[in-house]
């Protein structure tokens, strides 16, 4: 028998705002788009013969020791930060979003 519990209100649970899910992903930059507020790469990230492909929001305010120019595309990088989701009412499906605390160069994955 499945247990169950009165609700208890979201708003309690986080009232810093502060995302609680994370993410590190490591890649090949295929991408760059540089916008005016975030810039965005796409990130290929191996997973044996096949790759996922990761889209990144970098906020430009966040990078502190470089600048998004530092980065090409064919690069491997590193990038962590916070995993927020949005309901798209068009598409009628939850969309998952990347947005990057770090960015760094890394070691070649290949």
């Amino acid at each position: 028998m499945a247990r169950t519990r009165k609700a208890e209100s979201k708003k309690d649970n986080r009232k810093d705002g502060t995302p609680s899910s994370t993410f590190c992903i490591v890649g090949e930059i295929r991408d760059i788009y540089e916008g005016h507020k975030a810039d965005y790469l796409t990130i290929n990230s191996p997973r044996g013969d096949y790759y996922d492909q990761f889209t990144v929001n970098v906020p430009v305010d966040i990078m502190e020791n470089s600048t998004i120019e530092d980065y090409s595309e064919g690069e491997t990088v590193q990038c962590s930060g916070h995993i927020t989701t949005y309901f798209d009412r068009e598409k009628k499906t939850s969309r998952v979003i990347f947005t990057a605390d770090t960015v760094s160069h890394t070691v070649d994955i290949g």
